[in-house]
């Protein structure tokens, strides 16, 4: 791991991240990992990996995301209704944009379809074909 240094979360939590080489999908990526110590000897670790490379953007928003990350309080423990992800058959004439509809995210259904199932855009859909969407439980 290259450049591994201290992260300031908003939160107080101690952090910190680092950069490497990972292989995703059979394809080399950089990434930038941050682990978050969450107390009692947890941690959370996030990967953040694009096999184009992370430009300066690509780290400074990665940065923002790990920094906002922060414990929930019992109570908001309990209102939480988790997103799962789960595998759905794609019926005749269903298109990318229909099955984004379906998907339980707050913003860019459609570009988060395609991502999770590694779609290009305009790419039909096969009936029978299995595809991954987000829903809420």
């Amino acid at each position: 791991m290259e450049n591994l240094q201290a992260l300031q979360l908003r939160s107080g939590l101690e952090a910190a991240a680092g950069f490497t080489r990972v292989q995703i999908n059979k394809q080399q990526a950089e990434a930038m990992l941050v682990a978050i110590a969450a107390g009692d000897g947890q941690f959370y670790r996030f990967m953040f990996a694009d096999p184009r490379g992370l430009g300066r953007d690509d780290v400074a928003d990665f940065g923002e995301a790990a920094r906002s990350f922060a414990l929930l309080a019992k109570g908001e423990v309990r209102g939480a209704r988790p997103l799962r992800i789960k595998l759905r058959t794609v019926a005749s004439g269903e298109t990318q944009e229909d099955l984004a509809k379906l998907m339980k995210v707050e913003q860019l259904p459609l570009e988060t379809f395609r991502v999770l199932n590694g779609f290009k855009e305009g790419q039909e859909l096969r009936p029978g074909e299995t595809v991954k969407i987000i829903v809420q439980e």
